[in-house]
């Protein structure tokens, strides 16, 4: 079977590698370089409670099976490739708002967690030191989730593009610029380019199309049959590098909108905004202020951390992530995940090489 698979972000790299591994020939179609928009803008937390955005056992049990499954993975990734691609459990601590709607949410997942067999707790701000002594001394009570896992998004899509790369029934065909979806009557036939910079062809036929274009999903022409294709637009996010020498900070810390990822070198990416504001690119004074002001005050000793760089990123917002069978055969999605890409990438992969291959 062939299988083209349009995106070469972390899900469309992945799902490649899944569908390679099950015996698929595939078609990777990037527009530009692999993993260069919101996968590797991401911070990288694999979090089954900070990062959850619905408070449902069934979700949570979801989102514990993607973080869990990031072990064995980024080892086969390491074994084939070399590339350590920063995986580690380094716990995330939340801290709680005094009263709200927010509060109530977070609590409620620490419940399902427990009723699930999960460790999460809630700490007073002595315990949580006792983790983190970094915390500012005052920062009121804490969600712990010591299970919650981190990796570097960048080398986890370098990871997956040398993967591939070594495949003989995987071809990558990067500056690839999707002109269309091929629909014959009423199946998805494959794709058309619009430009081919590799000579190659420009009718890319195949037995199933899978839709891994990020926060353009809903930009690729011939979408208009797909009645269960919910619009996808980009959720602008905006991230701070800081560099502490040496190192201080080890445990994820999230304070309301804000977050704070140690990696462990001493970087500490800070995030991150939510702007729906199309696909500009701007950082913005305002929303660095906003970030620093909401990790610093939960880890004070960030405010003598060197500022290093800033990104944005562009999440793909939909109502609901879009994984597996679409309305039209032969047209599978891989999209919309927000702000869930990175946790969810694994699973979605094999949940799509499933659907496609059975």
């Amino acid at each position: 079977m062939r299988v083209a698979v349009i995106g070469g972000g972390v899900i469309g790299c992945a799902t490649a590698l899944a569908l390679a591994k099950r015996g698929a020939d595939v078609v990777l179609l990037e527009r530009a370089v692999p993993g260069s928009e919101a996968s590797s803008a991401a911070a990288g937390m694999l979090g089954a409670g900070a990062e959850v955005e619905e408070e449902s056992p069934e979700r949570i049990s979801y989102f514990v099976r993607a973080r869990d499954a990031y072990a064995e993975w980024t080892e086969e990734l390491r074994r084939e490739t070399g590339i350590d691609v920063g995986y580690r459990v380094s716990g995330i601590l939340h801290v709680l708002p005094d009263s709200g709607e927010e509060r109530e949410k977070i609590l409620r997942i620490v419940s399902v967690q427990r009723e699930l067999g999960q460790r999460a707790e809630i700490l007073d701000v002595a315990a949580a030191r006792e983790i983190e002594p970094e915390l500012a001394p005052k920062a009121g009570t804490f969600a712990y989730f010591p299970d919650d896992s981190q990796v570097d998004p960048p080398a986890l899509v370098r990871a997956l593009v040398a993967h591939l790369g070594k495949m003989r029934n995987v071809t990558m065909r990067i500056g690839a610029v999707v002109e269309r979806v091929l629909l014959e009557g009423d199946r998805c036939t494959g794709v058309a380019l619009a430009s081919a910079p590799d000579d190659g062809e420009t009718i890319v036929r195949a037995d199933a199309t899978v839709l891994a274009a990020g926060s353009w999903s809903s930009l690729i022409p011939g979408m208009a049959g797909a009645a269960d294709l919910s619009p996808v637009r980009p959720a602008r996010g905006q991230v701070v590098q800081l560099e502490e020498r040496p190192p201080r900070l080890r445990t994820m810390i999230v304070n309301g909108h804000a977050y704070a990822v140690p990696r462990g070198d001493g970087r500490v990416y800070c995030g991150s905004t939510v702007e729906f504001v199309g696909y500009r690119r701007e950082v913005t004074a305002g929303a660095l202020r906003d970030i620093l002001d909401g990790t610093i005050a939960a880890v004070p000793g960030l405010a003598h951390a060197a500022l290093s760089a800033t990104w944005v990123g562009f999440r793909p917002h939909a109502d609901r992530p879009l994984v597996g069978r679409s309305s039209i055969p032969g047209l599978f999605w891989g999209t919309g995940h927000y702000r869930s890409g990175i946790v969810l990438a694994k699973l979605t992969a094999d949940e799509i090489a499933q659907s496609i291959l059975g």
